[in-house]
């Protein structure tokens, strides 16, 4: 039970006084699940990212997917990206509507 960051100033405590190495074998030997991330590349090599295609000017670009998962379908789609001032006029038109109330 964690209580006011208590297990985690222990497991920085625990952690902080041993090598990546170290801690690696410690956590292999107790099968304890865990997974490493050293760089960049690291992550967005990593077998299960997954990746949202999205249109942005006349062009498809992956990004990595929204974590949250609804239906059991991961959105694959998320849209095209606006263009620049692409609802301007709209957006501008509704907060123009102002009401002053006295």
């Amino acid at each position: 039970m964690n209580v006011n960051g208590k297990d985690s100033d222990l497991v920085d405590q625990v952690f902080g006084r041993m090598s990546h190495a170290e801690i690696t074998t410690k956590l292999k030997k107790t099968e304890i699940a865990f997974g490493t991330l050293n760089e960049v590349q690291d992550f967005s090599n990593h077998p299960v990212l997954r990746r949202a295609v999205i249109s942005i000017n006349a062009s498809e670009i992956k990004i990595p997917s929204p974590p949250a998962i609804f239906n059991n379908k991961p959105t694959e789609l998320l849209g095209n990206v606006p263009e620049l001032n692409q609802h301007g006029e709209e957006i501008r038109a509704e907060f123009a509507k102002t009401e002053i109330i006295d």
